[in-house]
């Protein structure tokens, strides 16, 4: 998962785990759309603040943020989606301004997630097309279908709900971040 948002590279830390850091909402998109596409992933997201300087390592790195994540992840145990947002701000700290921020980024999440698994090998095949830039009939001449069977695959891959849901996932990603500096 190379990427520009990625601050620390993901590394696997105990068994099957992984962890990184990723430091802007559209890496955390990213991110949990590459593990979702891959499956079997339980997905944990923290929410806080990382100690300073920065490690060579994701292993070595330490803050609330990692320990949000860990929690997270255990969260996401039950949660049909696999996924789980945590605040790794003391609860005596957060308002409940940024306590409804959190659950509201945690709730846009797994609903973009739940739209995110029910595609098909064919739908993640036509997004990545689409996600390139090709047009629905550019789309079509690259799969070798007719323009009507590329946009009834884009339509059962829900791509322009879910393309709507990674934007409103950053945004309210950004709302629980900004609002939890507000005093």
């Amino acid at each position: 998962m190379a990427d520009a948002h990625v601050l620390l590279p993901f590394e696997r830390t105990a068994g099957d785990e992984i962890q990184g850091l990723v430091g802007t909402v559209e890496g955390v998109v990213g991110v949990v759309r590459h593990l979702v596409r891959l499956r079997n992933w339980r997905i944990g997201v923290g929410l806080g603040a990382v100690d300073q300087p920065l490690t060579d390592s994701t292993r070595a790195a330490r803050g609330t943020a990692y320990l949000a994540a860990r929690a997270a992840v255990e969260q996401a145990r039950g949660v049909s989606v696999g996924i789980a947002l945590r605040d790794g701000r003391e609860e005596a700290e957060v308002s409940a301004s940024a306590r409804r921020a959190v659950w509201l980024a945690e709730s846009g999440l797994l609903l973009w997630a739940a739209v995110l698994t029910r595609r098909t090998a064919e739908g993640w095949e036509m997004a990545d097309l689409l996600d390139s830039g090709l047009s629905n009939n550019a789309a079509a001449a690259a799969l070798r279908i007719t323009p009507s069977a590329a946009s009834q695959r884009a339509g059962r891959a829900a791509y322009a709900e879910a393309d709507r849901g990674a934007w409103l996932v950053a945004a309210l990603l950004e709302q629980a971040a900004v609002e939890g500096t507000r005093r």
